[in-house]
């Protein structure tokens, strides 16, 4: 509700959620877990992937979502794949323009894979280090971002050994 008060067209919103994710084996919809959820009680106690992306695709501006959690890839209940072009975002962003990237650790049938020593998931980690600057250098903060996410596919792919695909 906050975000949704707060930001205007001018606005870059960057949402990072990790944690837990399930897809509902009746209806196939992802839900994200919150530290309270309850197995037997899904929809009242986890939020759907619809909610998250249908709060976001409401949002002026351009919105980022990051989501580190198993079965990522269906928060948006459609499996779209890989980044989009890189060229064509930038001049959509120089130009005035909104719109709404998702970038996932998994896809919609894929867990994702975290380990103690990376103290966080392979995604997560990845997307930490290219922050921190090997992803790229000297870029501009949004550009820097966007190639952040670029660099976690090749990084989550040696450290999961590649059962895991962010997309």
């Amino acid at each position: 509700e906050w975000i949704q008060r707060q930001a205007t067209q001018r606005d870059v919103v960057i949402v990072f959620l990790a944690g837990h994710g399930i897809n509902d084996v009746v209806t196939g919809n992802y839900y994200y877990l919150p530290h309270d959820a309850n197995m037997e009680a899904v929809k009242r106690t986890m939020i759907p992937g619809s909610e998250i992306h249908s709060t976001l695709a409401k949002l002026t501006g351009t919105r980022l979502l990051f989501m580190d959690t198993c079965h990522a890839g269906n928060v948006t209940g459609t499996a779209t794949r890989g980044l989009p072009d890189m060229q064509q975002f930038l001049q959509d962003l120089k130009e005035g323009g909104q719109g709404l990237v998702v970038i996932t650790s998994s896809r919609p049938g894929q867990k994702s894979q975290e380990h103690p020593s990376w103290n966080n998931g392979a995604f997560t980690k990845a997307l930490v280090e290219g922050l921190r600057g090997k992803a790229t250098q000297d870029r501009p903060r949004l550009a820097q971002t966007y190639q952040t996410a670029a660099h976690n596919t090749p990084v989550v792919n040696a450290l999961t050994k590649c059962p895991q695909a962010p997309a």
